[in-house]
Order: C-alpha cells, then sequence, then structure tokens
C-alpha cells in the first residue's frame, strides 16, 4: 500500500469547497459605541471536521470559527506518515470567512491514510489544525468472545492477517487516565505482553468521557491493533479494532458495545527499528552521492554534503531483519570507509564489504552507518573569490555554483566577508559561473580552469 500511496501524492487532490454564506449584517457590524470588535475574535480558532474520517473518494465537511471577519482562510492538507519520504503537503484549498469569522469548506479524500488539515487566516495569522483519516478512522469493530491478547489475535491469520507480532502494551482503566511510557510498572497499571521490550521513550495517550464508555487514544509509535476488553453479564468481550501498520499514531474515538463500561485495552504493535545513513565528504561538495538499499521500502535514494548541509542523513524506521545499503557511481570520490555504530539493547550486527554495509537489524535498536568519501585530488582544480557589493562591501549568504560542460553543478556559500571557494572542480575544464542573492544581481562568468586556483570575484550590478 505504501508504494500505491507514493504514486498518488504525485499528482493534485481533488477538492471541492463550499464557502460559507455570509451571517447576517447586524451580526458581522462592529459596536460602534465602545469601538470593540465582536468577543468571538478572542476566542482560540478552531478547525473542526463533521466527520473524522472517510473512504477513498469521498468529501469530508470542514468547519472554522473564530477567525478574523472577512479574511481570506489558506487551507493546506498534509499526509502524516512514519515514513518522511511519503509525507508533506498533498493540497492546497482556499476558503473565506464571514461578518462572524466563520467559514467551511469541503476535503475529498484522495487515499488512504492520516491528514492533517490547517486553517490559517490571510489577514490575521490565526491557525487552527483538525486530524482526519482516509478510508475511516475507526473501523468496524470485530467482536471476540472472552479476554483476548495480542498473542491471541495474532494466531487468527484468516481474520486478522495484518498482525504479525505478539508484542502488546495493555492498560488497566482503572487506574486514572493519561501519558503512559511503553513500559511495565509495579502497580501492574501498565504491562507489556506477548515479550515486548520497554520502549520508555514511546508513549501511549488515552482519555475516557461518557462514564468510561468512550475512549480515545494517541501512540507515538505504528499501532496495528486495539484491543478494547468490556465486563458484561458475568462474561468479558473483546472489541478488536485492526488499523493500517504504516500509518503513526491513530487515534479513537472506540465505543464499548452493549453500553457497558471499558475494562482494559491493549495495543498490539510490530517490532521496529532504525536505520540512519550518514554521508561525510572530503572536501564538502555538491555532488550528489548515490545509494541503493534493500529491505528498506527506499530502493535508491541520494545525499548532498557540501558546505551549505553538511553531513547530511536520511533516517529509515522500518522493521527488524536483514537491510543492506550501498553506495553507487561516487566518482569523482572514492569511498574510502563506512563505519556503523549500534545503540539499543537488540543485538543488531554490521558487516561493512566496501561499497556497502549488511545490517542484521534487531527490534528497538538504531544503526548509524557513516559513508566516508575522499575526493580523487589528481583532477582538482579549484576557484575562490569575493562578492561584495557596489560599494565594496562583503555579502555574506551568495550562493555561488559552478556548472561543467557535463551539467555537473557545484556550489558554495560566502561567508561573514563576502569570501568563497569551491574544490573538487575538474581541471582543463570550463565553468559557467553564478551568484545569486535575494537581495543582490549579479552576472555571469565564463572560466577556464587548469588546475590551479582561479579568482573569480562578483560585484553586485545596480538596482
Amino acid at each position: 500500500m505504501l508504494n500505491q500511496f507514493k504514486k498518488i501524492t504525485t499528482f493534485a487532490m481533488a477538492a471541492t469547497l463550499i464557502i460559507a454564506g455570509l451571517a447576517p449584517a447586524d451580526l458581522a457590524q462592529t459596536n460602534s459605541q465602545s469601538g470593540k470588535s465582536s468577543s468571538k475574535l478572542l476566542e482560540a480558532p478552531s478547525l473542526t471536521a463533521r466527520t473524522n474520517g472517510a473512504k477513498a473518494g469521498q468529501d469530508i465537511s470542514f468547519e472554522g470559527s473564530n477567525f478574523a471577519e472577512y479574511e481570506p482562510i489558506d487551507i493546506v492538507v498534509e499526509s502524516v506518515s512514519a515514513d518522511a519520504t511519503v509525507s508533506g503537503s498533498v493540497d492546497l484549498l482556499a476558503a473565506n470567512s464571514d461578518g462572524q469569522g466563520r467559514f467551511s469548506f469541503e476535503w475529498n479524500v484522495p487515499f488512504e491514510g492520516r491528514f492533517r488539515v490547517t486553517a490559517k487566516g490571510g489577514n490575521s495569522g490565526l491557525e487552527a489544525s483538525s486530524i482526519v483519516h482516509g478510508n475511516g478512522s475507526t473501523p468496524d469493530p470485530v467482536l471476540l468472545y472472552g479476554h483476548k491478547s495480542c498473542k491471541e489475535v495474532n494466531k487468527l491469520n484468516n481474520t486478522f492477517p495484518t498482525i504479525t507480532s505478539d508484542w502488546g502494551f495493555k492498560l488497566n482503566f482503572w487506574t486514572p487516565e493519561g501519558t503512559f511510557p511503553i513500559v511495565n510498572d509495579n502497580s501492574p497499571n501498565t504491562v507489556l505482553t506477548g515479550g515486548a521490550p520497554a520502549e520508555p521513550s514511546n508513549s501511549v495517550t488515552t482519555d475516557i468521557w461518557n462514564y468510561g464508555k468512550k475512549l480515545a487514544w494517541t501512540s507515538t509509535r505504528p499501532i496495528d491493533a486495539v484491543i478494547v476488553t468490556k465486563y458484561y453479564n458475568g462474561h468479558r468481550y473483546s472489541n478488536v479494532y485492526v488499523y493500517d501498520p504504516e500509518s503513526m499514531g491513530d487515534e479513537g474515538p472506540l465505543e464499548a458495545p452493549y453500553d457497558q463500561k471499558i475494562y482494559t485495552v491493549e495495543f498490539c504493535y510490530r517490532p521496529r527499528a532504525k536505520v540512519i545513513v550518514v554521508k561525510h565528504a572530503t572536501p564538502p561538495s555538491s555532488f550528489p552521492f548515490g545509494f541503493s538499499t534493500t529491505g528498506l521500502g527506499t530502493p535508491t535514494f541520494n545525499l548532498v554534503d557540501d558546505d551549505i548541509n553538511s553531513d547530511p542523513s536520511v533516517v529509515f524506521v522500518t522493521n527488524a531483519g536483514i537491510k543492506t545499503v550501498t553506495e553507487i557511481s561516487p566518482e569523482p570520490y572514492v569511498l574510502s570507509s563506512v563505519n556503523c555504530e549500534v545503540s539499543g539493547q537488540g543485538g543488531s550486527t554490521t558487516n561493512v564489504s566496501l561499497p556497502g554495509v549488511t545490517i542484521d537489524l534487531k527490534s528497538g535498536d538504531t544503526v548509524t552507518c557513516t559513508f566516508n568519501n575522499d575526493f580523487l585530488t589528481a583532477n582538482e582544480a579549484i576557484i575562490e573569490g569575493r562578492v561584495v557589493d557596489s560599494g565594496g562591501n562583503p555579502i555574506p549568504g551568495v550562493i555561488v555554483s559552478a556548472t561543467d560542460t557535463n551539467g555537473t553543478t557545484r556550489s558554495a556559500r560566502t561567508n561573514g566577508l563576502g569570501f568563497y571557494q569551491i574544490r573538487e572542480l575538474e581541471a582543463g575544464s570550463d565553468l559557467y559561473v553564478t551568484a545569486t542573492h535575494k537581495l543582490h544581481v549579479f552576472g555571469s562568468q565564463l572560466v577556464e580552469i587548469n588546475g590551479d586556483v582561479r579568482a573569480v570575484n562578483f560585484t553586485a550590478m545596480p538596482r
């Protein structure tokens, strides 16, 4: 499903807007005697979804209130995911508030997933958000007789094929609501089940209302299912809610059947771990270093280690198992070494065999591998120089870029004195050199380098 998710995010999503009708004029007017606007504007702005989920292709209606009167409203929809490569803005809508600072609109759910919808006043800057789900926020529960655990549900492959782990975190709801780190305690008010290790950096937050009959919850780690157990007529029943294992932070409310109170709740989750890939180039360069992987969900990616973005990295949150990371096409650099560090108690191991590394990743661990590259200095040429304004004053923060005849571009940023230096250029080549800055305009230069240091200076053109 994740691949489908990525593909769909590449094109714009359909959205239908319904702009709220204007309120009666007398409600929108300012009190001319007191000179004060309506007290509504003193209340916190809000954005409320009439339903917190819908199937893909269906509309969700939203209502905003307590914004400024008669202002444009910018609405951004963002996907929320454990994988950063599929997060980001997926839709941009618009609306207008009425004389009471209210507005409404509809958004068409593009695909399965979890979304944050944010409305921001174009004049006031007031902002409010709401979380909604594609394909329904709370699926229909499956009623299981007796008290069930994640381990028992995992055995029911025909009913719950997406639950593939015995791990669970159970809360005894005779304790107060709140935020519970995923650890055992001494009461035991929280219990790790199915051999799950403690994860003190992760937690589950719960809230119950309506006499304990409804449960709202959020989690800082992916959840496969929620088992809500209720007591009725001398028997305990389990209501199992199955969620997309790729989503992060699913939430309720979940409701007890037979109008009975919630007895316990158990969150089922899979073993998770992290792989972090770091690029370190000597010297820093705008050269894109390519990588290929197996077992991490992203087959290829690039990292650039320049003096604008030093030692960049990419983080993979994944299940335990064998993973590989290999550097591809490092020229004009050479891969000198790969250094890996393991943190956590899972016992992950690494085997470096250039140009890559094989990782036996264990649950709960974080493995950080730094790929070190050195420039092939035999062919190196350098350009450097200074960038000033028309009065001869240095301009810091100017990005100077050199592009060769092959289309390869390397860049550097000027320091506080206006100086820059670009290395690892190929000797004997012609370069098209440009300088860019948001407040200044510069001319471009065509220069030839022959293995020595060539001075290329820029002076800002008068506007």
